[in-house]
């Protein structure tokens, strides 16, 4: 994880950028972008814009009054406003400096929804969010990369999986009903290390003290749980050499937690956590199995190291946005691009 002040720091450099000079080369630099894609990896951009964006006809944006409080899994509308008002949500946070790190790119008075922060519910109209409700049906949540210095966190990991501890490892905040269940549920067990490093006043009995990412990467099996969305540990998690152990998600971000397959890249377990015990000892036993699917999290972790590739794909989600709504003109092959 970059440190905060180089993260601001070159966020910064990339905005003050004028964006008449961003604006105008927007259009040459998509389309020298495509030009370098063999036609699979054109299957593969198109893949991962229709799930990041998943509305396919025109809509409007109109005023729209927002609610004070949203529940989880609850519909509600979003913010509304221009691309320059979507900055004073949290301003100076990570979500500001990378919604303008590609909002760069767009006349700063185009209009849209956003809704930002931890989203576990779901939106009335085509909206710009970091998270969203695993549902196929979902369709008005339209991802962009926010909050990237938090969430998206890879690694090298010194350690071979062999060679770690036999023990399930886990620090983190636990005020979710379902963190709490596993906390109270293992925390005497002996295969277990986990504790509770929010407020000392909540799980006073659990608490331990937080340790730096280095410190997980010693034990064979890593927990990584939901938060108020996703688990913001799960990249890093996916990225080392231990097995990451998990229920399947029910909330996606830009690293499409909706397309990790169970016993494929992580370790299943069940919402109950019935089952962590066996599934514990099976792959103690089972070194090679645990190995295939720390390869196949470090396999699905690759596409989202491209920088160029990366930023590419959020201008896009952009500009098919702006496009559906009637503000902008886009070019035919990036109509093609968006199956429109």
């Amino acid at each position: 994880m970059a440190s905060q002040f180089v993260y601001n720091s070159v966020s910064i450099a990339k905005i003050l950028t004028p964006s008449l000079i961003t604006r105008a080369m927007v259009e040459s630099k998509i389309a020298r972008f495509l030009h370098t894609l063999d036609s699979s990896a054109l299957d593969s951009l198109a893949s991962r814009l229709r799930l990041y964006h998943r509305v396919s006809t025109p809509f409007s944006i109109t005023p729209l009054e927002s609610p004070k409080h949203c529940e989880r899994l609850g519909t509600y509308p979003p913010h509304y406003g221009r691309i320059k008002d979507s900055y004073k949500w949290r301003i100076f946070s990570t979500y500001h400096y990378d919604m303008r790190s590609y909002a760069r790119y767009f006349d700063q008075n185009l209009k849209l929804y956003y809704g930002f922060g931890d989203v576990n519910y779901y939106f009335t109209h085509p909206t710009i969010t970091k998270s969203r409700p695993i549902n196929e049906t979902n369709q008005n949540s339209i991802l962009l990369k926010l909050e990237q210095n938090r969430h998206f966190v890879f690694i090298k990991d010194p350690y071979r999986f062999k060679d770690k501890q036999d023990m399930i490892f886990f620090r983190g905040a636990c005020y979710q009903d379902h963190r709490t269940q596993f906390l109270h549920k293992f925390f005497d067990a002996p295969f277990c290390d986990i504790g509770h490093t929010g407020n000392p006043r909540v799980h006073t009995p659990y608490l331990k003290p937080k340790v730096p990412i280095a410190k997980h990467l010693p034990y064979k099996f890593l927990l990584s749980l939901e938060g108020n969305d996703v688990a913001s540990n799960l990249k890093w998690v996916l990225s080392s050499n231990s097995l990451c152990m998990m229920p399947r998600p029910k909330y996606e971000t830009w690293f499409m937690e909706s397309t990790l397959e169970p016993n494929v890249h992580y370790c299943e377990i069940a919402s109950d956590y019935s089952d962590v015990e066996e599934k514990f000892e099976f792959f103690c036993k089972h070194t090679e199995a645990a190995e295939e699917i720390i390869h196949n999290a470090h396999r699905f972790c690759e596409r989202f190291l491209d920088k160029r590739a990366e930023e590419m794909l959020n201008i896009l989600t952009l500009r098919k946005y702006f496009y559906l709504s009637g503000q902008i003109d886009i070019s035919t092959a990036e109509c093609e691009l968006f199956g429109l």
